[in-house]
């Protein structure tokens, strides 16, 4: 056995001194591993011949990507890029991306001053200094509720870590923050979805969101050519949201922002079976539905039994086994955009959500209930709903940057019971933030009464190293 490290990620002032302008392209290391499937010699002279002949590896990488349609060669390619100054609310669409790193500048971690990006389509328009009064507003009222809260604590708890205490006052405060507060973040992300998240870029009509478009593009469309095609606005995306706007539906029910309420579903028939057979189909591989139908026939004893010794001996950093996954759960729920924030991290997952408007309503933190500060920020996010009104009519999707992470977003949320599991383990620990503790405790209890056997151990990491087999 041989294994040779090809390359790593180091830092682009590094790669620039190497003086090796045409041959630092990670276009090589694509072309070198698409050519093992056809090729006698090694994967390291592969590598060394891509780097001799940059062009013939480039023109491989566009026979094997786009014409013969091997889009996972893409894949081989690796990008950093350092995001300054976007917009909260932009970031999401960044972060829809699957397969791909983000860290990002926490709210919850750092204070914040009055540091905002005011969209270019306001530049010289009557709206803008609103706007600007509207943002500071809010940067204003976070700084106050940030010391009413870190007050009500040093009351309340005072033998509380002084760190760990304002942060929990950051928690809460960064809640009337606007979404067109400016961040930061580091994403790692491939080629082939470096191409979906331009083309998705694209396809927004936001200027901020173009801007973005831009400056990624600049940075590598010298770099690699031949991974990075089909760029473009997509006429197909954009007739899809079409579909709903022709339809002119009218809904009877009630909103689901007006309820609040989680509900989970089951997307699996016989679930707890489908996880047995699943373990027995590895060893005696059969017709599943017969083997559920068979399996359907234990007593309820038995059952529980070979769900006991799945979980035997199993620690807080234990995936569930991997049967798990032939159980999806659809997650129908309204939360707040400082929630969401951390719900959307979990990518292995299938997202829907609607975009933020002031009717959906907002999420008010408990503390400010005793600080008597509750009804002053009903009172303030309120009075964003005109200005709202006015930006949707400039142009759709600019009413969102003067909303806040209080206001709420729905969404489906559907994935399977061992990515769940990771969920659980990391979101209802004591140690998480409140709203998505109180969530994912929710949709653990939920999940517990569909299936008493499989979802028994659904809890935070801090309940489950408690337990004993």
């Amino acid at each position: 056995m041989i294994v040779k490290i090809a390359g790593y990620n180091i830092d682009k002032s590094l790669i620039d001194k190497l003086n090796l302008p045409q041959q630092a392209t990670p276009e090589t290391i694509s072309a070198a591993y698409a050519r093992i499937s056809r090729s006698t010699m090694s994967v390291t002279e592969l590598r060394q011949n891509a780097l001799k002949e940059v062009s013939k590896a480039r023109q491989s990488n566009e026979k094997i990507i786009f014409d013969m349609g091997h889009s996972s060669i893409a894949e081989h390619a690796v990008f950093n890029f350092d995001i300054i100054g976007i917009s909260r609310y932009l970031t999401e669409s960044l972060q829809k991306s699957r397969l791909a790193s983000f860290t990002e500048k926490s709210q919850r971690y750092v204070t914040w001053s009055n540091d905002y990006i005011t969209p270019s389509e306001l530049d010289n328009s009557p709206l803008q200094a609103h706007f600007q009064q509207t943002v500071s507003k809010l940067f204003e009222l976070y700084k106050n509720l940030y010391e009413t809260a870190n007050s009500y604590y040093i009351k309340e708890n005072p033998g509380l870590n002084p760190k760990k205490r304002e942060e929990m006052a950051k928690e809460d405060a960064r809640y009337v923050l606007p979404l067109a507060t400016a961040t930061q973040m580091g994403i790692t992300i491939n080629a082939r979805s470096l191409e979906n998240l331009l083309r998705r870029l694209a396809n927004l009509e936001l200027a901020e969101a173009q801007t973005m478009y831009d400056a990624l593009y600049t940075q590598i469309k010298g770099l690699t050519p031949s991974l990075i095609r089909y760029i473009e606005a997509d006429p197909y995306k954009k007739k899809l949201l079409r579909i709903v706007e022709n339809l002119k539906y009218q809904s009877n029910s009630e909103d689901l922002s007006s309820t609040v309420e989680t509900k989970v579903y089951l997307q699996t028939p016989d679930p707890e079976e489908h996880i047995i057979a699943g373990f027995i189909f590895q060893n005696y591989p059969q017709d599943i539905s017969n083997l559920v139908q068979e399996i359907k026939k234990f007593s309820a004893a038995k059952k529980k039994d070979l769900f006991d010794q799945m979980f035997a001996e199993m620690k807080p950093y234990h995936q569930a086994p991997k049967p798990f996954e032939l159980v999806d759960c659809l997650i129908q729920t309204s939360i707040s955009a400082s929630c969401f924030a951390q719900l959307k991290r979990h990518r292995m997952a299938t997202i829907i959500r609607s975009d933020y408007r002031p009717d959906y309503r907002y999420v008010i933190p408990p503390i400010y209930e005793k600080t008597g500060s509750k009804q002053l920020i009903s009172k303030t996010l309120d009075s964003l709903a005109p200005l709202y009104d006015r930006l949707e009519k400039e142009k759709r999707g600019l009413g969102s940057y003067i909303l806040t992470n209080a206001h709420r977003v729905n969404l489906l949320f559907k994935t399977n019971l061992r990515e769940l599991y990771h969920f659980s383990r990391l979101r209802s620990d004591t140690h998480a933030q409140w709203e998505i503790r109180h969530l994912s405790s929710d949709i653990d209890t939920q999940l517990q009464k569909l299936l008493p056997n499989a979802a028994r151990y659904l809890m935070g990491k801090d309940r489950f190293q408690k337990i004993s087999f």
